[in-house]
């Protein structure tokens, strides 16, 4: 009987830790949404005002800079952050599942073969097969690895982008909302539940 309570405690704290997880980066996703929409105004509220706030330079007649342009830059500043939010909680989500197959198994291992199978044969369940994947995201994301971002193209080509072929694997990964969903559900179900 205790065993099995500490079992349910084990699946209760796992499955708790991945929902606070995702509150704080709601939260933080939510901020930099917020401060999106303030400069987005600002910016109209600029525009339609047709008052120019600027400095030019006064010997060659070019434009120094401008209200428009800085919070422009501001904006595009802030959506890069919500992009690389989005990678870091990836990341973030692997390396909980990680460290708690690592504490089941026992094992400090980073092989991820190794602690997917100890991982299933230990707690009797089916991992999901797609969390192989998530690691190949993971990995790329962290590291740029640009031999799991090209099996990425073909296994899962929702998260890749190769419009711009100069650009590295890490800027190639685009994680959209859907995605952080989906992988959630998967880190989710590679563990016990309550």
């Amino acid at each position: 009987m205790f065993a099995d309570l500490k079992i349910k405690q084990r699946a209760f704290e796992y499955q708790n830790g991945l929902k606070n997880l995702k509150s704080a980066f709601d939260i933080s996703n939510a901020a930099l949404l917020n401060e999106i929409d303030i400069k987005s105004r600002a910016l109209n509220e600029y525009w339609d005002s047709g008052n120019f706030i600027g400095e030019y330079d006064e010997e060659e007649g070019y434009l120094l800079w401008s209200q428009d342009h800085i919070l422009q830059s501001d904006i595009d500043a802030l959506d890069a952050m919500i992009c690389n939010l989005n990678k870091s909680f990836i990341i973030t989500m692997f390396h909980y599942w990680e460290r708690y197959a690592q504490l089941i198994i026992g094992e400090h291992t980073t092989q991820f073969e190794k602690i997917y199978n100890k991982l299933s044969d230990k707690l009797k369940i089916i991992i999901p097969e797609k969390l192989k994947l998530v690691n190949k995201l993971a990995v790329t994301i962290k590291h740029g690895n640009a031999k799991k971002y090209r099996e990425l193209t073909d296994e899962w080509p929702e998260v890749t982008n190769d419009f711009f072929q100069f650009m590295s694997p890490y800027e190639k990964i685009i994680i959209k909302n859907e995605i952080i969903d989906e992988v959630l559900s998967i880190i989710s179900k590679s563990g016990e539940s309550c």
